[in-house]
């Protein structure tokens, strides 16, 4: 057993690849091999408008093969093999921890430096600047090893050239300097240094500072680094002395940096051509002979790659903690650098893990075992060549998300797999039929179609009463007010204020890039100086004095003071309305907030949304260029579990090559570490089974502690730390061109539409017409095209949502769908193992809005470290003398927003693309160009490499080399006249182009959406005098409530606050009739009754027989189709013996744009658009002449009857004259007969209503029903609108472009809008609002004219007068003293038409309350005591059941026939006079017979006391 020093180094595993380069490789028919193309850092000058938005092209694959045409092996000026160029490329890819920055928001930048060393950054990593400011918004990175030895053993059955015979070392190793800095004129000849695979081109941050002239950047075209030198001739101390730079991942500003190895040459990549040297004799012209030494290159060969890393300087090492920061323990450290121990079993391990971090230090290492070469033939396995042919047969797929595309895939290729995860990924508790689920799922999806973005802060009132209800605070209510409406300016502000930011970056671009010449020179002047106007009046002007502005300088930055600009006084204002609200000042605002005192919560207002790009998904073997695990925390081992052997390794041990320049801390680690590689070759005992090492005692006490050894991590049952004679495959990005077809905006129809995967229901943009047939020229035509990484998240985030399913869904229903446990596990743990790989096709909008982005381009504005931007002083020069003012205060306002680069003159667009700037995409998608480039230049050609870039408008077929994607149902394109392609197998597809064969279809459709953020707002909304805004916290929008009353035959209608107020019932002369108001409750308080006017214009609706039926139709209807989903809480309302209230509630939708209209930003085509979102601004060029565009409107359908999670029953617009606030002539609801116009409305009850009703609904003649069917036609529609910051009375404003309607909504469910072109928005009522109504509204019923054999009181009791809030509870129950039939306390009603009005009182079986409660008699039926009311409104206490009590007055009460299950009280209406009246008591006998007369007819109502239950159900809950 060894015995080992206790662990001082970290050995972190990495991931080594290694590929095979030669002509045969170049000449495959299913990949080919890229030319290099690296960045040209000429484009970054900033004079000759040389500046371009992307230094790096797109790869040419046109003319690659055969081998001799391919640049990348093949001198072209003379048609030689670039033999140096053969051989293998070994890269190894950085782990996570190199690849992750710190950033910070300037709130937690106290203690950013500070958190930064104790994650490992080094010293400099909390420079502060000289005067203090600090900003950490930029990410900051990792150095990353600058040190890498590069070892190459070869296998005793390489062949060796006979003019060496045995004197080729097995052994050689390099050394690479990665952050080795050179300028071209250090490089010497090209001949002996070749460009584009011994060095790598470099931007150096260092020299690009505020003090940065034109030569210095014009320089950065020649600077390169990295460099490998032999490590015999390596020497240690000369290297840390040579020009270097501080590199980390992101450096060089280039995002294929740190993977693509032709970018990355003797940085992370070295070749091995095999080179060697043997000397030979040569006879010259005069005959003498000399030696020279000649260089070859071996043949065939198979060789093992060990490659080990570190940081030169311990400073850079991550696992060093630089002062002042305290050390963390070694735990905290590694989770904090994404690393885990692969084996921390208790003991020694644990120790350490719970140590502090002591003088650790990192060792990277990698191993490619079994790597074989020949020069004339390809690996056995090529996987290019593999995922080449499958994407013949089976390309690509498209879809909103990487499932979606992957759920495209599947069903285009007939896969089983779907059914694992597409049931309903929904968890939605109404959702209880498949179908439903499915319709939710569909629903869910949708929204992850869209982006968010911030849609600002909002404040809430915090403190709120016992029923949850905001507490009415009048003193506050102003302020409260005046706090979110400036808060809502503030918020636009901010947006514009990025906005003119961006617009002058573009402009300062459109200048250099030379735009502003001749001509452009004065408008360029104007659109310049407005910018800047708007941004000053935003963050503040410059202060001046003298003749020159104010700096606070600090010898390196130079910070501008400003004068209060609107930013910063709103931000003065709102914080002192937030001093008012919480009654403290406003100094102490900050404490205020900390210690929960304020009475307002921070929240976040709606957000805005835009749609996102597409995401292409590759099948068929195109696996993900990354490791499954890349995301996981990389496994790690101490230098004590290294597996140690005897004997060493020779190449170590017999003096081949020497260690004295290994760095002293690691050289013995190393030496160990190569041991170990060697001896865990294939074929080795050791690689399986690793003897055990022990760590010897600290001090006497302590004991000995045995480690086991570990295993690298890549050295797993998978080997994939062997090549297998497979050549890899590591897809890294991928370049395209597409053309894009604009369908105009009227050729598109928002309407109802199955998708055709799972038949769910959804609102969807088509086409309304065949259009391959419209008029040439009608279609604008648009080259468009980009470059887009592929990125390890596509993996987890398909893992994510596969997750998300899975847990939504309960494991029976799962089951139910064969989709059991085990399957569930399977797939969890090989999902990361498909062979798949997807991104979104990010840049398309952005190309419709005339930009770029994605490229890497010159920027003003260099950061540097913890710092804030920096003005370059090149990015003045080209000003001068220019007769335009720019100067460094301009460039500093550009700040960040540097990224999107303006089309400018760049971009030359053809004659039939139209106005270049689309608003909204509306169209189709086309793919020219499709090719997919690996780390090492792989590359497949989707569809096969053309010159073509876009279609033109000769073309009327799409008969053109493209590609065939799956669709999923977002991009299907449909079918002409709508017909089902399931059912009839020759529906044509619905493309702009006619197709050669209709089962190819190569479009994809591009529904509208709006090329910007945008939001439908959704309000509650009460009117103030006559304009509309949406309702505070504390106000409810409810202006009624309905109940149909079935055993009435009618309709009773409530106050917003639950107090009833009329009814109307079905039947009498006119066939409708309305009862007296407030009836039989006494009537309100003046305040209440004014809320009533609403009302009142409706019930004059209500009382034409056909409009009553109608509206009783279209309620049965929606419960008949949605009968549940009321809180099971609702069941102890009074109301819910009637049946389920509807809310009666006045709405507002609008659809507001985030920011400014967007502008047309090319140079070379200045057309207006054929239509704006907003108006164009007064005095604005239309280009070509003529009226002005006309304005998007957008339809929206509010609510959906098959979504049982909808609540909206009808709504009603907006009147625009008369007194009345809506338009009651209409009522758009989804439950009309047939879904026709001004029908007969024959209503459908519920099955629960008795037949007699049924049948009486249906002998409605037609006349005043006005219910129109919500459909496509009838859909209203909204238009989008922006107001800038600078709007007086913004919040006005914005209240009068709300789209007000009126609605009938069921109280438990939100009302959903949908548009097709954003996330669906809903809108529900706070559960305060329903429940305080829902506790005052009486279930009652109309009964008489009854038959009684004794008269009720004649005496008014006024202290039983039947008020609003009348006490139910106080009246007393006889049910235990006349059994039966059953006695209800009495409750009066009077047929209308007294000379003076009644005024209702109770009576009751008890005249005297009620005595104390005892232990009460079993009733005949026994009734359980109801449960409260659903939310904080508590519910009345029900009274006890009395026992008999021989010495109490007999009870009186009405015999009726009612239902068991329920108490009930008898409601009495009373004429009161001015006169004296006396009445008595009159018992009602319970025995059978005649009685003696004289009779008493009355008519009254019956309440009941609590609801009706089963009473099979007593007891239960």
């Amino acid at each position: 057993m060894t015995t080992v020093p206790p662990p001082t180094t970290v050995l972190l595993p990495l991931h080594l690849t290694a590929f095979v380069l030669n002509p045969v490789v170049c000449s495959s028919e299913f990949s080919k091999i890229a030319p290099i193309v690296q960045p040209n850092y000429t484009f970054l000058r900033l004079q000759d408008s040389l500046l371009e938005s992307d230094v790096l092209d797109h790869i040419n694959l046109r003319n690659v093969t055969p081998a001799k045409l391919n640049p990348r092996i093949t001198d072209i000026g003379n048609g030689n093999f670039l033999e140096k160029r053969f051989g293998v490329y070994i890269h190894w890819s950085l782990p996570r921890l190199y690849r992750s920055g710190f950033a910070a928001t300037p709130e937690a930048a106290k203690t950013h430096s500070d958190e930064k060393l104790k994650a490992g950054m080094p010293s400099r990593s909390a420079d502060t600047p000289p005067d203090g400011t600090q900003d950490y918004t930029a990410p900051d990175f990792r150095p990353v090893p600058n040190r890498w030895l590069v070892v190459r053993r070869l296998h005793k059955n390489t062949k060796m050239p006979t003019e060496l015979g045995n004197t080729m070392r097995s052994v050689e190793a390099w050394v690479v300097q990665s952050d080795r800095l050179h300028n071209i004129n250090d490089l010497g000849p090209q001949v002996v240094v070749d460009l584009e695979t011994d060095v790598s081109p470099f931007v150096n941050p260092a020299v690009l500072t505020p003090e940065g002239d034109k030569e210095v950047v014009d320089g950065q075209a020649e600077v390169f680094i990295g460099q490998r030198t032999k490590w015999e001739k390596w020497d240690a101390e000369k290297a840390d002395a040579e020009n270097k730079v501080d590199l980390n991942v992101l450096t060089s500003s280039n995002p294929l940096f740190a993977d693509y190895q032709p970018h990355n040459s003797n940085v992370f990549s070295v070749v091995d051509n095999f080179e060697y040297e043997f000397p030979v004799t040569v006879t010259g012209s005069d005959g003498k002979t000399t030696q020279e030494i000649r260089k070859a290159y071996l043949q065939d060969a198979t060789a093992d790659y060990y490659v080990i890393g570190w940081h030169s300087s311990p400073d850079d090492d991550p696992l060093t903690t630089s002062p002042p920061a305290q050390a963390p323990l070694h735990d905290k450290r590694l989770k904090d650098c994404m690393l885990k121990l692969k084996d921390d079993s208790p003991g020694a391990i644990t120790d350490w893990l719970n140590t502090s971090m002591g003088a650790v230090r990192a060792l990277c290492h990698a191993t490619c075992y079994n790597v074989e070469y020949h020069a004339q033939h390809a690996p056995e396995t090529v996987l290019a060549d593999e995922a080449g042919k499958a994407l013949k047969t089976h390309p690509v797929a498209v879809g909103v998300t990487p499932l979606d595309a992957l759920l495209a895939y599947c069903n285009a290729h007939g896969s089983t797999a779907t059914t694992a995860v597409s049931p309903a990924d929904s968890s939605k508790d109404d959702n209880t039929t498949p179908n439903k689920q499915v319709q939710a799922a569909a629903d869910e999806r949708f929204l992850q179609a869209f982006e968010a973005f911030d849609g600002g802060t909002r404040y809430f009132y915090q403190q709120s009463s016992t029923d949850g209800k905001p507490v009415d605070a009048p003193e506050l209510k102003d302020a409260f007010v005046e706090l979110n409406a400036q808060q809502q300016q503030l918020d636009t502000a901010i947006r514009e204020t990025q906005e003119l930011r961006w617009k002058l970056f573009a402009e300062w671009w459109n200048f250099v890039a030379g735009f502003a010449a001749g001509d452009h020179i004065d408008e360029y002047k104007t659109r310049l100086s407005g910018w800047i106007k708007d941004l000053y009046e935003l963050v503040g002007e410059p202060e001046t004095m003298d003749n020159g502005k104010i700096f606070k300088k600090d010898g390196q930055t130079k910070s501008i003071l400003r004068a209060a600009g609107r930013l910063q006084t709103l931000l003065g204002e709102i914080n002192k309305k937030r001093g008012i609200i919480t009654g403290k000042p406003e100094a102490d605002l900050e404490k205020v907030v900390n210690d929960g005192s304020i009475k307002t919560q921070k929240g976040t207002s709606p957000r805005f949304y835009q749609r996102k790009d597409p995401t292409l998904l590759f099948g068929g073997g195109v696996r993900s260029g990354w490791e499954p695990d890349f995301l996981d925390p990389l496994p790690v081992r101490l230098d004590s579990q290294l597996v140690r052997t005897s004997p060493e390794d020779p190449a170590t041990a017999d003096g081949e090559w020497n260690d004295t320049q290994l760095p002293g801390a690691l050289k013995d680690i190393i030496k160990d570490l190569l041991n170990e590689l060697y001896h865990l070759r294939p074929g080795t005992t050791l690689s399986t089974t690793p003897p055990t090492t022990t760590i010897p005692p600290k001090t006497t006490t302590d004991t000995v502690k045995t480690v086991v050894p570990v295993f690298p991590h890549f050295h797993d049952e998978a080997g994939r730390d062997r090549w297998n004679n497979t050549q890899p495959w590591m897809p890294l990005f991928v370049e395209w061109e597409a053309t894009y077809f604009h369908v105009p905006y009227e050729h598109w129809e928002m309407k109802e539409q199955f998708r055709r995967t799972d038949g769910a229901k959804v609102v969807q943009f088509g086409f309304n017409k065949d259009v391959s047939s419209l008029p040439d020229g009608t279609v604008q035509k648009r080259g468009v095209s980009g470059r887009n990484l592929l990125l390890p998240q596509a993996s987890f985030s398909l893992e994510t949502n596969i997750r998300q399913i899975i847990d939504n869904n309960h494991p029976s229903k799962l089951d139910e769908i064969g989709f059991g446990e085990k399957d569930r596990k399977e797939l969890i743990a090989n999902i990361k193992e498909l062979q798949y790989t997807s991104f979104p096709l990010k840049g398309l909008t952005s190309h419709l809005l005339t930009l770029k982005e994605g490229g890497m381009h010159m920027k003003p504005l260099v950061r540097r470290r913890n710092r804030a931007p920096a003005v370059i002083n090149a990015a003045l020069t080209p000003f001068d003398g220019s007769g335009i003012h720019m100067d460094e205060d301009m460039v500093q306002l550009m700040d960040i927003e540097t990224t999107a680069i303006p089309y400018g003159d760049e971009v030359l667009l053809d004659a039939d693309s139209g106005p270049p700037l689309k608003l909204v995409t509306h169209g189709q998608l086309i793919f020219t160009k499709l090719n997919i480039i690996d780390k090492f230049g792989q590359a497949i050609c989707v569809i096969p490499p053309s010159s073509r870039h876009i279609l033109h408008s000769e073309e009327k077929t799409a008969n053109v080399p493209t590609t065939f994607p799956s669709l999923g149902d977002s991009y299907y394109t449909g079918t002409v006249g709508n017909v089902d392609p399931h059912t009839d197998p020759k529906a044509l597809p619905n493309t702009v182009l006619k197709l050669p064969n209709p089962s190819f279809n190569p479009f994809i459709q591009l529904t509208p959406a709006i090329n910007q953020p945008a939001c439908v707002n959704a309000h509650f909304v009460k009117k103030d005098g006559k304009s509309w805004r949406p309702c505070n916290d504390w106000e409810s929008p409810i202006w009624g409530w309905l109940v149909i009353n079935y055993a009435d035959y009618g309709l009773q209608i409530f106050t917003q606050e639950g107090v009833f107020y009329r009814a109307v019932r079905l039947g009498g002369e006119t066939g409708a009739s309305a009862g007296l108001k407030w009836l039989p409750f006494d009537p309100p308080s003046v305040e209440q009754r004014k809320q009533t006017e609403q009302l009142d214009f409706l019930i004059d609706k209500l009382v034409d027989q056909d409009y009553l039926h109608g509206f009783f139709d279209m309620i049965n209807q929606s419960m008949a189709q949605n009968p549940g989903n009321a809180p099971n809480s609702y069941a102890t309302a009074m109301a819910a013996i009637v049946g389920k209230p509807l809310a009666l509630v006045n709405t507002g939708w609008s659809l507001e744009l985030s920011r400014p209209q967007n502008e047309n930003w090319s140079t070379t085509k200045t057309d207006t658009p054929d239509k704006v979102l907003v108006p164009l601004k007064e005095g604005a060029k239309i280009k070509p002449e003529g009226p002005p565009p006309e304005q998007y409107t957008f339809p929206v359908k509010l609510g959906d009857s098959e979504r049982a999670f909808d609540g909206m029953v009808g709504y009603f617009e907006a009147a625009t004259e008369g007194p009345s606030d809506l338009d009651l002539e209409r009522l758009y609801t989804y439950f009309t007969p047939d879904g026709t116009d001004n029908i007969p409305a024959p209503p459908t009850a519920p099955s629960t209503v008795p037949a007699a009703i049924v049948t009486s609904l249906k002998t409605s003649t037609a006349g005043g029903d006005r219910r129109k069917p919500i459909k496509p036609t009838t859909y209203p529609t909204l238009t989008p609108y922006y107001l800038p910051s600078s709007t007086v009375e913004l919040a006005a404003e914005h209240s009068k472009q709300l789209k007000i309607f009126g609605m009938i909504m069921d109280p438990f469910k939100p009302v959903h809008a949908y548009t097709s072109i954003l996330p669906t928005t809903s809108l529900k009522l706070a559960p305060w609002m329903v429940e305080k109504a829902l506790g005052r509204i009486h279930a009652f019923f109309h009964v008489g004219p009854i038959l009684l054999t004794k008269d009720v009181p004649k005496n008014y009791d006024v202290t039983r007068s039947l008020t609003d809030d009348f006490k139910f509870e106080n009246i007393g129950r006889a049910t235990n003293v006349i059994p039966e039939p059953p006695v209800i306390p009495p409750v009066p009603v009077a047929p209308p038409g007294p000379a003076i009005p009644p005024t209702p009182v109770v009576a009751s079986a008890a005249a005297d309350p009620p005595p104390p409660p005892v232990e009460p008699t079993p009733a005949p039926t026994p009734v359980p005591a109801p449960t409260p009311v659903p939310a904080p409104a508590p519910a009345p206490e029900p009274v006890p059941a009395l026992a008999p009590n021989p010495e109490a007055p007999p009870p009186f009460g009405v015999a009726i026939p009612v239902l068991g299950q329920a108490d009930w009280n008898w409601l009495q209406p009373f004429n009161v006079f001015p006169v004296d009246g006396g009445a008595e008591l009159a018992a009602a006998s319970q025995e059978v017979r005649l009685e003696a007369a004289p009779y008493t007819v009355v008519e009254g109502f019956l309440r009941a006391v609590r609801p009706i239950v089963n009473p099979d159900e007593v007891g239960k809950t």
